[in-house]
């Protein structure tokens, strides 16, 4: 992948129909990635703060609303299998 291409490689073929419907669908702002459980060990006090509570302020950290809400914004200009 050279540094000045954009794509974003998936592991599932799809079409690129399929990718709009679904893309269109996602919420930048609720969109959160999964946070391992070995992270929350390494906060402080973590022993004192449920882990529901923990996962939760680690996934809010780990979100960048207005990056995905860009990327979200730009067009779908072709989607294709790339194999190595």
């Amino acid at each position: 992948m050279a540094v000045d291409d954009l794509g974003i490689g998936l592991r599932t073929t799809i079409g690129p129909e399929e990718l709009k419907s679904i893309t269109s669908e996602i919420d930048a702002r609720t969109l959160r990635a999964p946070v391992a459980s070995q992270r929350l060990d390494t906060l402080k006090f973590a022993s004192c703060v449920p882990d529901p509570a923990l996962e939760q302020m680690l996934a809010d950290r780990d979100a960048d609303v207005r990056a995905v809400a860009a990327v979200l914004g730009e067009p779908l200009n072709s989607a294709g299998l790339v194999r190595d």
